[in-house]
């Protein structure tokens, strides 16, 4: 399936409304893009918070505390792209935070 969307100015872009159907993409659901080779490969990580939700009886259980749990997880994943892209480093970086380690991604 060929479908097309319009980048703004600012960079912004809609995803078409099959795609969202097909995918079940929902508010709240974040995109991973990955590029491979000249091309760019776009997937869909589903909201951390809305699955995590009513699965625990935890009172202390906040947006925040699920949003620095799926930025672990997040960072986790990226240290494995960069774990491949530089296999040859015995130690790879640890970044503070998504931006940062955004910055350093190879382009």
């Amino acid at each position: 399936m060929r479908v097309l969307s319009k980048i703004s100015k600012k960079g912004l872009t809609t995803i078409p409304s099959k795609v969202k159907e097909l995918l079940g993409t929902e508010e709240g659901d974040y995109l991973e893009w990955r590029i491979v080779g000249d091309k760019v490969v776009v997937g869909i990580v589903k909201n951390p918070y809305k699955f995590l939700k009513g699965r625990h009886d935890d009172p202390n259980l906040t947006y925040d505390t699920v949003e620095n749990e799926a930025d672990d997880i997040l960072r986790r994943e990226v240290a494995n792209s960069f774990h491949k892209l530089y296999k040859s480093q015995q130690t790879l970086p640890y970044f503070k935070n998504l931006k940062d380690m955004a910055r350093a991604a190879p382009e």
